[in-house]
């Protein structure tokens, strides 16, 4: 009973006493010049948040990469990578608030299996993050529905989103690594779309990046 009283008093609270505290922190660690009207950080939100180097492998060979040549040779696996999202987010939530948008980023996503990608978005999820998914976008459908739907037929999330960012001619994708021309990518992008809502999970609104 104690904890129900306490979460409906937070619920019925303008701003969370934690958020609140957070912005607080935010606002006082920004550079004295750009605290200015017009400035959104450390009032309205703490920034952008994403994973580090939970796992930097890829499978293409965008031009403008950042990743160094050693980015594949660093440990990538399901259990890794579950362990160090959870240290994250953790953090996350004690030093910037209970309550923030995060992405799930570093190298591709989607080489996670299934499962163990679900199980960081779930991670963030008990962190009070809503997470977005960073992908190049070479996705089979057979792919995101293993995500969205569970072993046991029951959809995982409410919500799926993804960003998708990628290099204009997509080096080193399936079918056509080395492609003369952007638009020769187009029937591979086409066999590769996906059902705005697969099996019932709902997909949510990813922003696209493309780069030159």
């Amino acid at each position: 009973m104690r904890n129900r009283l306490r979460r409906l008093r937070e619920r019925l609270r303008p701003v969370d006493p934690a958020f609140a505290a957070a912005l607080t922190r935010r606002w006082a660690e920004l550079p004295q010049g750009v605290r200015t009207p017009g400035q959104v950080i450390g009032r309205h939100g703490v920034g952008c948040e994403g994973t580090h180097g939970v796992f930097p492998r890829c499978n293409l060979a965008c031009t403008p990469c950042y990743h160094s040549r050693d980015t594949n040779r660093v440990r990538v696996d399901g259990p890794h990578t579950r362990a160090r999202v959870e240290e994250q987010m953790a953090t996350f939530e004690q030093v910037r608030g209970p309550v923030a948008h995060a992405q799930l980023i570093g190298g591709e996503v989607t080489l996670l299996d299934p499962d163990d990608h679900a199980a960081a978005l779930q991670i963030m999820r008990r962190h009070g993050r809503e997470p977005m998914s960073m992908t190049h976008g070479d996705v089979d459908p057979a792919y995101l529905h293993r995500l969205a739907v569970g072993p046991d037929g029951r959809r995982r999330f409410r919500r799926l989103s993804f960003a998708v960012h990628i290099d204009s001619l997509m080096f080193g994708r399936r079918g056509i690594a080395r492609p003369p021309h952007e638009r020769s990518l187009t029937p591979y992008a086409d066999a590769s779309s996906t059902p705005s809502a697969p099996c019932g999970a709902s997909s949510g609104s990813g922003r696209s990046s493309r780069t030159a």
